[in-house]
């Protein structure tokens, strides 16, 4: 496994298959992912806020 490396679902030969825009492309990918999580809990968290607020 010497020059392989990487994780389930993403491997491949460092500068062959697995490219420097490559990995930006899955980087960019990941923080978008886990921006929208953030951004669609934050709104539940606000819904639930509102509707247990004491009037």
């Amino acid at each position: 496994m010497g020059k392989y490396f990487g994780t389930d679902g993403f491997r491949g030969e460092a500068g062959i298959t697995l490219t420097a825009d490559h990995a930006y492309k899955v980087g960019r990918f990941l923080g978008w992912y886990y921006n929208m999580i953030r951004e669609r809990n934050k709104i539940k968290y606000n819904m639930i806020r509102e509707r247990n607020k004491i009037k």
